[in-house]
């Protein structure tokens, strides 16, 4: 990526952006000085179903937003591929986390506390990993990525008036599931009709044998991607450098900076160089 900012050609660089928050601040500060158009690939960012879910909280959609949970998980043989390699900057939290605190951090920005713990394997890297985030909003997140454990490979976003969840794989959703309901007001005593009736036995019964709860099922609304989905983050890149941009609104390189300086502080929390608990500073 410095090769070729310094020779004036517009990058788009594999996510993730850098090893670090140090080296992805290096090739912010060179495009910037050099005047060249950088971004980091992050393609799930530019997905229609991710960029429906980002107007769909803005909108408020489920109101005010208070939770957000993500989690991507892909067991794999020890040394498999490069992504258990210290040297190429291997790990779950920059491989896998880098998904869940990129689509995030375009929901709420940067978070200012993170709390962490993790398993570093005999290669080096953190091969698990469990955080949480809160953001200036208030939003806390709640994150697991794992090298070698499966896990659902999902995003959600929750507010007070409903969620939206992401349907497909979080890398690659095709679609959103919005469960919109109000805040539940106070009944009318303890024992009032309603609350008898969610107890009774025969309400029970039927529920199990239909799969049925007292949660909504949900909205599902498709948002296809067309091929394999790579296309989109490429036709922003000419689209920026067309029009003599500096960099993507949708993927800023302000973003990717934000998501390098808290995964290095997710992992010197499991390394245990840093207090569990700390601010990112």
């Amino acid at each position: 990526a410095l090769l070729c900012i310094e020779a004036g050609i517009p990058v788009l660089v594999e996510k993730p952006f850098a090893a670090s928050g140090a080296g992805a601040r290096q090739i912010a500060e060179a495009a910037k000085s050099k005047g060249v158009f950088a971004m980091e690939a992050m393609w799930t960012r530019f997905l229609p179903a991710a960029l429906a879910l980002k107007q769909a909280v803005a909108a408020g959609s489920i109101g005010e937003a208070r939770l957000v949970s993500g989690n991507f998980g892909i067991s794999q043989v020890p040394g498999a591929t490069g992504m258990f390699d210290p040297a190429l900057g291997g790990g779950a939290v920059m491989h896998l986390g880098a998904y869940p605190m990129s689509l995030a951090q375009g929901l709420f920005v940067s978070p200012s506390w993170v709390q962490a713990v993790g398993t570093i394997g005999p290669s080096g890297v953190d091969e698990d990993a469990a955080f949480q985030l809160r953001y200036d909003n208030g939003v806390i997140g709640s994150f697991f990525v794992s090298l070698r454990a499966w896990a659902p490979n999902n995003f959600t976003v929750m507010g007070d008036n409903g969620m939206i969840a992401t349907q497909g794989s979080i890398v690659r959703p095709h679609g959103l599931i919005f469960s919109q309901e109000p805040p539940r007001a106070a009944e009318q005593g303890q024992f009032g009709w309603r609350a008898r009736l969610r107890q009774h036995a025969l309400v029970h019964a039927v529920a199990q044998r239909t799969g049925r709860s007292s949660r909504s099922p949900g909205r599902r609304q498709a948002y296809p991607y067309t091929g394999n989905g790579y296309h989109y983050e490429a036709d922003e890149v000419l689209a920026c450098v067309r029009r003599g941009a500096s960099e993507s609104a949708i993927m800023p390189v302000s973003d990717s900076v934000a998501v390098a300086d808290t995964a290095d502080t997710i992992r010197r929390a499991i390394r245990g160089l840093t207090p569990a608990g700390n601010d990112t500073e």
